[in-house]
């Protein structure tokens, strides 16, 4: 399949949903070359451009990018409470009931 690098029979044998991995990993892979090129592209002009600068130069500075300041998603999770505690403790005690774990007291003691 060309840029991919995948042969006819090989693209013909995978489901949707693999092809659809293989061609997010070969994005991913064509962005990170992109961004590579650009870094080197900015760490020169830095180079360049520093002899003719009273203070030390960076390149993030001089030349910002996008992926410079990739905000992480922050994940929301679930205020621990003692409600919350008690409903879970509720789940592990209806699972022992098959008798499939130790009752968490007696394990507690046991320690």
């Amino acid at each position: 399949m060309g840029r991919i690098g995948m042969s006819y029979s090989d693209f013909c044998s995978l489901h949707p949903d693999e092809f659809a991995k293989v061609y997010e990993h070969y994005m991913d892979k064509e962005q990170q070359r992109l961004h590579d090129s650009w870094e080197r592209m900015r760490t020169h002009a830095c180079i360049v451009v520093q002899p003719h600068c009273k203070k030390k130069m960076e390149p993030k500075k001089m030349l910002p990018f996008p992926w410079d300041h990739k905000k992480t998603p922050k994940r929301d999770a679930p205020e621990s409470t003692r409600e919350r505690f008690e409903k879970i403790r509720e789940k592990v005690e209806k699972y022992n009931n098959h008798g499939e774990l130790h009752d968490i007291d007696n394990v507690q003691a046991e320690q």
